[in-house]
C-alpha cells in the first residue's frame, strides 16, 4: 500500500473513533439525566415551577384546581386559586395531576437545592399553625364531602375541627359540634382569602 493510502486508512480510523466517541458521551450524558430525572419527587418538581406560573391540579375528589404554587412541604402544595385569591393545601396524596406550560414543565425537573425546613414540614405541623392562628377553614375530604370551622386540636394522624360557617366566629355553642378528621383522608384545605401561610 501506498502512503497516500495508509494516511487516508488512518484518517478514516481516526474519524470513526472520534466519532464512536462522541457517540459514547453523548449517550452517557443522556442516560445521566435519564437517571437524574428518575430521582426527582412531584413535590421537588412543584417546588420548581417558576414562580407565577399557572398550574391546573386534578383532584381524587372534587374539581380541578387552577392557580400558582405558593409554598410545598414533605406531603402537601400551597395553591393559590386564580379565580378567587385564596389559598388551598393540597395533601401530595388528592393529586391525580398537574398541567401547567411547556416552560414551566420543563422547568420543573431543574431542581437545584432543598429547602431544609420544607424537607420537615408536614402536613400535621402546617395545620398545627393554622390552628394556632384561629384560622377558620373550609375541610373537603375523601368522597367529596366538605366542611367548615376551625381547628382546635392536630394530633400525628388527625385533627379535630369546631364545626362553624366560615363567616362565623366560634362559640361555646358551636364548641359542642366538634369533628375528629383524619389528616390521610383530607384532600382540600381551603384557607380565607387573604390568609397566608
Amino acid at each position: 500500500m501506498s502512503e497516500e493510502r495508509w494516511a487516508a486508512l488512518f484518517e478514516d480510523l481516526e474519524h470513526q473513533l472520534s466519532a464512536g466517541i462522541a457517540e459514547h458521551d453523548a449517550e452517557m450524558a443522556r442516560e445521566s439525566e435519564r437517571t437524574r430525572i428518575a430521582s426527582v419527587t412531584l413535590r421537588h418538581r412543584l417546588r420548581a415551577v417558576p414562580a407565577g406560573s399557572e398550574v391546573t391540579f386534578d383532584l381524587l375528589d372534587g374539581e380541578p384546581l387552577r392557580g400558582r404554587v405558593v409554598a410545598t412541604g414533605v406531603d402537601w402544595v400551597a395553591v393559590e386559586s386564580a379565580d378567587v385569591g385564596a389559598v388551598s393545601l393540597i395533601p401530595l396524596v388528592s393529586l391525580v395531576s398537574v398541567s401547567t406550560s411547556e416552560d414551566a414543565r420543563q422547568a420543573s425537573f431543574l431542581v437545584t437545592e432543598t429547602d431544609p425546613l420544607a424537607e420537615r414540614m408536614t402536613l400535621a405541623f402546617v395545620l398545627r399553625g393554622i390552628a394556632r392562628r384561629r384560622i377558620p377553614c373550609a375541610v373537603m375530604w375523601v368522597g367529596g364531602r366538605e366542611t367548615s370551622g376551625t381547628f382546635i386540636a392536630v394530633g400525628a394522624d388527625a385533627a379535630d375541627l369546631v364545626v362553624h360557617d366560615l363567616g362565623e366566629v366560634p362559640t361555646g355553642r358551636s364548641a359542642a359540634n366538634v369533628r375528629t378528621i383524619v389528616i390521610s383522608a383530607m384532600r382540600r384545605i381551603r384557607l380565607p382569602r387573604g390568609v397566608r401561610l
